[in-house]
């Protein structure tokens, strides 16, 4: 579905690998807490040793059992952002009665062996929600057809999320502290589904986000969110 690179240094040796962490597998977000995993995860491949695959996030094995049951109903959507070791990415989850945008911080230190703490969860961040339409996430095969929040971008310690629920937001990228949500107008005559998944441009500590289902390009000060 979406895939990044990024660089990581080792904790067990002095040496780094390019890491390829791939978002794969389809899925919708269940409310159904007893349900099993969607089947959409991310999987990582040490690009250094041949591809060689290093872990599966979320990673079963060092969660708590809490957070494992959140996560395992997660549906990852966009690509991961990866710096310092740490991978940050966008996903969705259903609640009775809502569907969620979440932004989500694992640590992928390679240490050789996924049971040592390779991807622990280290902060989840809710942007915002949305009522869920009936049939919302319908089809023959109840898979999701559009994703509720892009890709994110990156800008001098922030991190920037678009949704299709009518909102950006700013997230501190060490903490997830939510630092900011920004509504903008959104155009009553696209369709539910119809989103591409428009990831948000950082760039001169400005914020530029143009989502499908408005009609307009909305451009924001990254730290005072003031409408430019």
């Amino acid at each position: 579905l979406a895939s990044s690179v990024g660089r990581l240094n080792w904790a067990v040796e002095p040496r780094e690998s390019e890491v390829l962490f791939a978002v794969i597998g389809e899925g919708h977000p269940s409310s159904d807490e007893n349900a099993s995993r969607t089947g959409n995860q991310i999987q990582g491949f040490d690009l250094t040793q041949e591809g060689k695959h290093l872990v599966t996030l979320p990673n079963e094995k060092i969660e708590s059992p809490n957070e494992w049951k959140m996560l395992q109903r997660v549906v990852f959507n966009g690509a991961p952002v990866i710096r310092d070791n740490k991978l940050y990415v966008t996903g969705t989850l259903g609640r009775r009665g809502s569907t969620e945008a979440w932004v989500f911080c694992f640590d992928v230190t390679p240490r050789g062996d996924s049971s040592r703490g390779e991807g622990k969860l280290q902060w989840m961040t809710m942007v915002c929600a949305k009522k869920t339409q009936s049939a919302m996430w319908g089809g023959d095969d109840n898979s999701a057809d559009g994703a509720e929040i892009a890709s994110l971008a990156e800008q001098g310690g922030m991190l920037y999320a678009s949704t299709q629920m009518g909102a950006a937001a700013g997230i501190d990228r060490d903490s997830g502290e939510l630092c900011w949500v920004a509504k903008y107008e959104r155009h009553q005559n696209v369709t539910e589904l119809s989103w591409t998944g428009n990831s948000p441009s950082a760039a001169c500590g400005l914020v530029v986000v143009t989502p499908d289902h408005s009609p307009f390009a909305v451009v924001l000060d990254g730290i005072t969110v003031r409408l430019n």
